[in-house]
Parts: C-alpha cells; structure tokens; sequence
C-alpha cells in the first residue's frame, strides 16, 4: 500500500546501467507529479554508480520521454544508456 501522495512504478535498467546498479528491474515508490529528471536525480541518489552514465535514455511504457516527463502511476520506466555498435 502506497503512502498517500506517493505511488509505484516499476524501472528496468539495460547495459551498463544494469551493470552498475546490480539488478535489471525494481519497484520503487515515487511522489506524484514526479518528472523523469526528479527520477533520475532520486535514482542516482539510490545508485551512485549511475552518475558516471552522462547520456541515458528513458522510456517510460516503451516510448522514449524527455526529462520534464511527468510519471504516472503504474508506468514502467526503463532506463536506456547509449548503444554502440560496429
């Protein structure tokens, strides 16, 4: 049961971001009218590893967002750092 104010988003994170914070997925608690920018600031809190990723992307529901995104309730965010390929 969430607090009042605050709900629950569920995040994967993929590559590298994966790889620094130890897991590919969490539930994390979130008050409402969070952006992603107030939700990358929050994880880098949680994951100060993360910090060393300057380009990461997030898609919230398998549609990239910018930062002044607005998360709703339920929403999946995944956390994208860049890809390189050859």
């Amino acid at each position: 049961m969430s607090k009042a104010g605050f709900f629950t988003i569920h995040i994967l994170f993929f590559g590298p971001a994966k790889d620094l914070v130890g897991v590919n997925e969490i539930q994390l608690e979130v008050e409402k009218n969070t952006t992603i920018s107030a939700l990358r600031q929050q994880l880098e809190t949680m994951y100060p590893k993360l910090m060393g990723l300057k380009s990461l992307a997030f898609a919230v529901n398998e549609s990239f967002e910018t930062l002044n995104y607005l998360i709703n309730e339920g929403d999946t965010v995944a956390l994208i750092p860049p890809v390189s390929g050859g």
